[in-house]
């Protein structure tokens, strides 16, 4: 099957895997694939992977879904993927279960330890992150990748529609990256999207 394949190291010069708009978590097949596609990218049986779009798929609580979302937030903190440059995981309602909190903390921990110093694009959108426990980590350590200069390469950030504003942590983000902008630290930073967010009612 599929997923053997990946876990077998089968397809380790894959370069480009898109598989948005899928529900992944809606049957049980895709379940097993998704729990499969973890695997690989924990074991790195996918060395070479340069893009990852899974947008769309409701990775949130279905039980396949919460042990893909450990497997790759374990593989990014781990170094595994370093190669990635495009990342989307747009509109996955990742606010929505403990696992996704977990997966955006090892996410966020992943881009301040300069594990993906490669990363281009970061595609977040869609998100409704300001559900989630874990949005305020996430933010700080967003905040403090830019800062020490672990994204060098990133030319393309989205984190629209997302609620932000009801996020502890927004308005020291914004500041944050007020800073950083105003210091000339994000150079490639070509695309920032933060529309949607309601920022102006910002808490703190």
């Amino acid at each position: 099957s599929f997923g053997r394949a990946l876990v077998q190291g089968q397809m380790q010069q894959l370069l480009l895997f898109d598989l948005r708009s899928n529900q992944l978590s809606s049957f049980a097949g895709c379940t097993i694939f998704v729990q499969s596609l973890g695997t690989a990218l924990l074991q790195s049986k996918l060395p070479q992977l340069r893009s990852l779009c899974l947008s769309e798929n409701q990775l949130s609580d279905a039980p396949g879904c919460t042990q893909f979302l450990q497997s790759l937030g374990k593989a990014l903190e781990q170094g595994v993927l370093q190669q990635l440059n495009h990342l989307d995981l747009s509109r996955n309602q990742l606010s929505e279960s403990e696992s996704s909190s977990e997966f955006l903390k090892s996410l966020g921990n992943a881009l301040a330890m300069s594990k993906m110093q490669r990363l281009g694009n970061l595609n977040l959108s869609g998100n409704n992150l300001s559900k989630s426990s874990g949005c305020r980590e996430f933010l700080y350590l967003l905040a403090l990748a830019l800062e020490k200069g672990t994204l060098q390469n990133l030319y393309r950030l989205d984190l629209s529609d997302n609620q932000l504003f009801k996020c502890s942590g927004c308005t020291d983000f914004l500041e944050s990256l007020g800073a950083i902008l105003e210091q000339g630290k994000l150079q490639c930073l070509r695309y920032l999207y933060l529309s949607n967010n309601q920022l102006s009612q910002s808490q703190g």
